[in-house]
């Protein structure tokens, strides 16, 4: 399993596989595995998958929506948060330690 380009933002997953003595890759967004596609080359599988795309942002954008978006990392700013809100609090009494 190799990650490589992206498409719109969205990390593309390659699994390849061995099926009656040929090699097939299988590629697939990540984050929205609904769009996959599967050829006997690698540059052909994302070629597939790039129309693929193409299709699902279309038939978003025919219906009115907006077409889906990849989710936005955030990193750690949860933790940084969360540390930040422990070192807001007063500190602990000597009698409770």
């Amino acid at each position: 399993m190799k990650r490589i380009a992206r498409i719109d933002g969205f990390k593309v997953e390659v699994f390849e596989s061995v099926r009656s003595g040929k090699v097939y890759f299988a590629v697939r967004l990540i984050d929205y595995p609904s769009a996959k596609a599967e050829a006997n080359s690698l540059p052909d599988a994302l070629v597939q998958l790039r129309l693929k795309w193409i299709e699902i942002k279309e038939a978003y954008q025919n219906q009115g929506f907006k077409p889906p978006r990849p989710p936005r990392s955030r990193g750690n700013q949860r933790a940084l948060a969360t540390l930040r809100w422990l070192a807001s609090r007063p500190p602990l009494s000597p009698d409770i330690l």
